[in-house]
């Protein structure tokens, strides 16, 4: 009777031994993961970033021009900075304001950046991100 109650014992230790790691393990796991998913998002943010500033960088170049040549310049052409390119909308006019549009792609991060400028003082009255055009 003895006998059988020490391998009882050492059944349960076994077992609560085996659940224990099992438990250990996928929090383990689940630690892993989420640590390899969130460098993916670290990374995606960086782009979404390069891309803001890479059609920002767009927006100046085609204002620089508009003010150059107001009567001549109508953007609607691609800009290469760097190993980027960036693509200048055509460029409206609407209630004395001229409506910039630019569209910059940085490893699947896309920003459409609309900006609106005084028609005859070319100051930015604003820029700013839009979802679509």
């Amino acid at each position: 009777m003895i006998r059988n109650h020490n391998r009882q014992r050492g059944y349960i230790a076994l077992i609560s031994s085996v659940i224990i790691a099992a438990v250990l393990m996928a929090v383990v796991f689940g630690l892993a993961y989420t640590s390899f998913t969130a460098r993916f998002n670290i990374l995606d943010s960086e782009y979404k970033e390069a891309s803001y500033h890479l059609a920002e960088a767009c927006f100046d170049n085609a204002l620089v021009k508009l003010i150059a040549e107001p009567a001549i310049y109508t953007g609607n052409e691609s800009i290469t900075l760097d190993t980027y390119t960036c693509t200048i909308r055509p460029i409206t006019l609407s209630g004395g304001r001229y409506i910039i549009e630019t569209i910059s792609t940085v490893s699947g991060a896309t920003t459409n950046m609309r900006g609106l400028v005084d028609q005859t003082t070319f100051d930015i009255i604003s820029l700013k991100e839009s979802a679509s055009f």
